[in-house]
C-alpha cells in the first residue's frame, strides 16, 4: 500500500505539528493507504460483475473520505478541485443513464440544495469538477442504498471502469492537496 508521496517529507516536519494535528494527517494517511491499496474483494454467491460493482463504488467511498480526511485535518472545508477531461467526458456521456440519475438523486435537495445543484451543473457540462460524483457515489454506498443493479454497473465494465477511475481521480487530488501542504504552498 503506497503512503501519499510526500509523506516522508511530512514525518521529518513532525516537530513543527502537535499530537492532535499530526494524528489527524495520520488518519488521512490511514485511509489513503486503505483506499490506494485495495484491490478486490471477495463474496460468495454473487456473480463476478456484481462483486466487481460493488468493489469499485467501496474503492470511491473510501477515496472520498481520504479527501475527506484531508481537509479536515488542514482545517479546511470540501474545496479541493477533483479534475480529469477524459473521466469527465465518460461521465458526460452517461449523462442520461440511470447511473446519473440515481447519484444525482442521491442528493437530498432539502438538505444539501447547493450540492445536488454542482452535479447538475457537472451534468450539463458548466462545471468540470467531478468531486461531486464521488460524493454522489459514496453518499449512496455509505447510505446503504447503493445496488449494483440500480447504478447499472453490473451490466457495464465501462460504467465499472468509470469509478473505479474516479476513484484514482480524487486520491490523486488528495496527494497533490497534501504535497502542497507538505511544501509550504498550501494550508497550514
Amino acid at each position: 500500500m503506497a503512503d501519499p508521496t510526500s509523506w516522508k517529507k511530512f514525518v521529518a516536519l513532525k516537530a513543527s505539528y502537535s499530537a492532535s494535528e499530526f494524528a489527524a494527517f495520520s488518519r488521512f494517511r490511514a485511509r489513503y493507504k486503505l483506499a490506494r491499496g485495495l484491490e478486490s474483494i471477495t463474496v460468495e454467491r454473487m456473480a463476478q460483475a456484481t462483486v466487481d460493482s460493488y468493489f469499485v463504488a467501496l474503492r470511491v467511498t473510501l477515496a472520498y473520505t481520504a479527501l475527506e480526511s484531508l481537509e479536515s485535518a488542514l482545517l479546511v472545508g470540501p474545496g479541493t478541485q477533483v479534475t480529469d477531461e477524459k473521466l469527465l467526458e465518460q461521465l458526460l456521456a452517461e449523462r442520461n443513464s440511470e447511473m446519473c440519475e440515481a447519484l444525482l438523486n442521491s442528493i437530498d435537495p432539502k438538505f444539501h440544495p447547493n450540492e445536488r445543484e454542482k452535479f447538475q451543473k457537472l451534468l450539463d457540462g458548466e462545471s468540470k469538477n467531478l468531486r461531486i460524483a464521488a460524493y454522489a457515489v459514496r453518499n449512496l454506498m455509505a447510505h446503504g442504498v447503493l445496488t449494483a443493479n440500480r447504478l447499472g454497473l453490473d451490466k457495464s465494465k465501462a460504467r465499472r471502469n468509470l469509478l473505479n477511475d474516479l476513484a484514482e481521480c480524487v486520491l490523486a487530488a488528495a496527494n497533490a492537496r497534501f504535497a502542497k501542504h507538505v511544501s509550504g504552498q498550501g494550508d497550514k
